[in-house]
């Protein structure tokens, strides 16, 4: 479900392209002024698809700096032949925002308040018909199961991870898991 968020992607004009590529060249030789010119050019489109995910300003300009931190650091690894770096630097934030979801300061963070469940319901009002849709559907299952969806699913917790932070038994995590998604796709099939 995650990846969908993420999997939008920039159409560029043959001039466009080839200017990004002299760019990309030139941030690899060193060059910050390139870099500097490429975050122009990126930073507004990543900056809202984090902001998709994270539906907080103050987090989505802390995530979208240090993505950039990481794409600067590891530019000198994109290889044309393997994507665009459009998606090679949306996958960069990516794993940026699923690192920060999965440290211990967030989880304790969004357990102290108890937020998981407004969050998710105000991205499913914001989102497109699939993940409204979707919401419903969730919000059909029993609250354990919503629970177990949420955290793993939404969030990108690890069954193991979801397991000590609810302090029950992994194969409980597991089959709540299992029977949440089969009486998911009952109800899509129906």
């Amino acid at each position: 479900m995650l990846k969908h968020i993420f999997a939008q992607n920039l159409v560029l004009e043959p001039q466009t392209e080839i200017v990004i590529n002299e760019l990309i060249a030139q941030a690899q030789s060193g060059s910050k002024n390139a870099f500097a010119e490429i975050y122009n050019r990126y930073a507004a489109a990543v900056s809202g698809i984090i902001f998709r995910f994270t539906q907080s300003r103050e987090s989505s300009e802390d995530l979208l700096q240090d993505s950039f931190v990481r794409i600067w650091k590891n530019i000198g690894s994109y290889d044309p032949a393997k994507g665009s770096f459009f998606t090679w630097i949306v996958r960069i934030a990516r794993n940026t925002v699923i690192d920060h979801m999965r440290s211990k300061e967030f989880k304790s963070q969004q357990i102290q308040k108890h937020f998981l469940f407004e969050i998710y319901e105000e991205k499913a009002l914001t989102d497109n018909e699939d993940r409204i849709q979707l919401n419903s559907l969730v919000a059909k299952l029993e609250p354990q199961c919503r629970q177990i969806i949420d955290l793993v699913y939404i969030w990108g917790f690890s069954q193991d991870e979801v397991s000590r932070m609810l302090n029950i038994p992994l194969g409980t995590v597991k089959s709540r898991s299992r029977n949440a998604v089969r009486q998911l796709r009952k109800m899509i099939q129906s």
